[in-house]
């Protein structure tokens, strides 16, 4: 009985490393790496699931007796990690030192080799036993060994396989990596015929490729022929990453490398298979510049080559935008469930910011991916709001600075990253043009509501309706709770829901309870936790502002202020009542003159957290006019062909109402 030489640790560091599925695929590759076209795994099990018995059966050529403790007795540096790893550059040998042969006792206890070999035009058979109890001792007697006619190649028999090992693990959980194991390098031998079978039955591997296609290439000027094919694989390959593959004439491998695209953190996954009689000769390796040396093989200089590898790098990023594009979508979907995106509200300003940032994360990505790879999530949120800010901003272009710094960014790469950097800000550009243009005709069609008598508009059909959809008019980013005039018990339900998702409320005890607002909105800011209350009152165009409208929403404050579910210290309210012009009774104007010391324009009163403003609609106008006017100038908008004729109120409104100016209904 000889022995195995390799320490104990060394065994355990290796199967440390292993699970039951690794470890058959080693047997396999091991049959592979005796030059075998065909293996076999068979398995038997009870009536229970319980597998009795595994064996890998290979036509390979064996192991020559004489090269048993080579093969049997492998040296390994004692402070180095063994590993199990495809070789760079060849798919001809997987394993590397044997420990392959070791790895059994991950699924059994006992493995027991039949191996035929050749040997001066004659064949031997013989037998090696290892057990689980003295796994670095190998029996083999030389008594053993005896001439046979059979056909070489090699048998290898598990016994007491272990009882969590079930017969369906071997059909689901087996099959499905050995597809991930092995698909490649059978697609890579398909032509010689190269086949896994499992208890008779081909491994289809289909399932794992998402995209095959098999053409042509020419090299004009030198009549080179080559035949290619690309596969991309659904997901990733096991130890093999991206690679080129040369074959020669002869169906054999010649070399492999990396392809232009291996690791770019995109999960795109693929490989190129490329035969041709070019590459019987080629020297892979050759450090020759010297291209008068063509007579004993061409070497990477060669202008062929190089048309081949510029070809080749091109045809697979085409291929991948398609992938890329289809691949964002997930990434956006688990972006949004990772909660990586800054919240926004439902206005339409917000929403394009937020479709603009996703594209810019889906345009990024399909840019350079790995700027997206290896990050946890807070390092996720951080850098998509920094995206955000950046869009927010007018400091677009740094946006290429950034980035180059982050991660290395190719020619075409940088080319890619300033036209997408272009498209944006072109994009945003045009999308605040529109919006500012419709705001201008949303307030050009306000002032002939309430100018223009023969237009006949109302309060509650066109005023009222019109601020609804366009309360961007008395603050940004606000939510609408509550319009059409709705009692202050459901404008408070609604309000509760907002802010806290509470559905019930109490009661409100108020003799003005009943009272209803015009336009009710809301604003919480999500950094400061502070938030801001608006209640608008509308007049019709012929009513003027005086003590009595004043005091109907003195009435409204004071439903709200001695109701503690509509207060809070984080809380202020802000009242507006808005009309064409002021009575001449000097109320509204006294009440004015009252609050000038608080400093404030339209201020009329004001106690604690609660401010009543009270604007004609000119001041409305007007206030809108100051606010835009830079963007206006710097826009150069014509005013005059944004300006449309109104022939009635209602011809007017729905105009209004159906421009991107307009914004979110009501909360139910």
């Amino acid at each position: 009985m000889a022995n195995i030489e390799i320490t104990g640790k060394g065994i355990q560091r290796v199967l440390s490393k292993f699970d039951y599925k690794q470890a058959i695929a080693e047997y396999i590759w091991n049959g592979f790496d005796a030059k075998a076209n065909t293996v076999a795994l068979n398995f038997e099990s009870n009536d229970l699931g319980f597998v009795s018995k595994i064996e890998v059966v290979d036509n390979g050529y064996g192991i020559d007796r004489a090269q048993l403790a080579e093969k049997f007795s492998p040296f390994f540096d004692s402070q180095k990690a063994i590993e199990i790893e495809s070789p760079k550059n060849t798919s001809a040998v997987h394993g590397k030192n044997g420990v392959g042969r070791l790895t059994f006792f991950k699924f059994a206890s006992e493995a027991i080799w039949h191996t035929v070999y050749e040997e001066r035009k004659k064949r031997y058979e013989y037998f090696i036993n290892i057990k689980f109890g003295s796994i670095n001792k190998y029996d083999s007697p030389d008594s053993g060994v005896r001439e046979v006619k059979k056909t070489t190649g090699t048998t290898v028999t598990f016994y007491n396989i272990l009882p969590d090992i079930l017969d369906s693990n071997l059909k689901e959980d087996l099959t499905d990596f050995l597809c991930l194991e092995f698909g490649w390098y059978l697609e890579l031998n398909k032509q010689n015929g190269y086949a896994l079978v499992i208890n008779g039955v081909p491994l289809d591997y289909s399932a794992i490729i998402g995209d095959k296609h098999r053409f042509m290439l020419n090299h004009a000027d030198s009549g080179q022929e080559f035949e290619v094919k690309y596969v991309r694989w659904n997901a990733k390959i096991n130890k093999e990453f991206s690679k080129y593959y040369y074959i020669g004439s002869d169906n054999i491998e010649r070399y492999k490398e990396f392809t232009s695209l291996n690791n770019k953190g995109d999960h795109f996954y693929h490989s190129v298979f490329i035969k041709s009689a070019y590459f019987d000769q080629f020297r892979f390796k050759s450090n020759n510049t010297d291209p008068q040396l063509t007579f004993i093989g061409s070497t990477r200089i060669d202008p062929v080559f190089r048309f081949l590898h510029r070809w080749l790098a091109a045809y697979l990023l085409d291929k991948r935008k398609p992938y890329l594009k289809v691949y964002t979508d997930i990434l956006i979907n688990q972006y949004e469930q990772d909660q990586i995106f800054p919240v926004f509200s439902d206005n339409p300003w917000d929403v394009h910011r937020k479709i603009e940032l996703e594209n810019l994360v889906r345009n990024l990505y399909e840019v350079q991916p790995k700027i997206f790879l290896n990050l946890n999530t807070e390092q996720k949120k951080t850098f998509v709001r920094l995206l955000n800010l950046l869009l927010d901003s007018l400091e677009r272009d740094k946006l290429f600075d950034i980035l180059d710094g982050v991660v290395e960014l190719s020619n075409e790469e940088r080319k890619q990253m300033a036209a997408l950097i272009k498209v944006t800000r072109l994009s945003h550009v045009n999308h605040t043009i529109r919006m500012i243009e419709d705001r201008y005709k949303t307030i050009d069609t306000l002032r002939d509501l309430v100018t223009r008598k023969e237009l006949k508009a109302n309060e509650r059909d066109h005023l009222q309706k019109l601020v609804e959809a366009h309360y961007w008019i008395f603050g940004e980013q606000y939510h609408l709770v509550t319009a059409a005039e709705p009692k202050f018990e459901e404008a408070l339900r609604r309000h509760v829901h907002l802010l806290r998702g509470e559905t019930k409320v109490r009661p409100i005890e108020h003799e003005d309870k009943y009272r209803e607002m015009d336009i009710f909105l809301c604003r919480q800011d999500v950094l400061t936790n502070e938030i801001k209350n608006i209640v608008v009152e509308l007049k019709h165009p012929a009513v003027k502002l005086g003590e009595a409208e004043l005091a109907q929403v003195k009435k409204y404050m004071n439903v709200i202020m001695n109701e503690p579910q509509f207060n809070g210290n984080n809380m202020t309210w802000e009242f507006y009542l808005v009309g064409t012009d002021f009575s001449s009774k000097g109320e509204i104007e006294a009440a004015l003159d009252n609050a000038k010391p608080h400093g404030e324009k339209s201020l009329a009163f004001k106690t604690g957290q609660y401010k009543i403003y009270v604007k004609k609609w000119s001041e409305v106008i007007n206030d809108f006019e100051m606010k835009h006017k830079f963007l206006n100038d710097k826009l150069q908008l014509e005013r005059k062909l944004l300006n449309e004729v109104h022939a009635s109120a209602d011809q007017a409104l729905r105009s209004a109402t159906t421009n991107t100016a307009a914004i979110q209904k009501q909360i139910i």
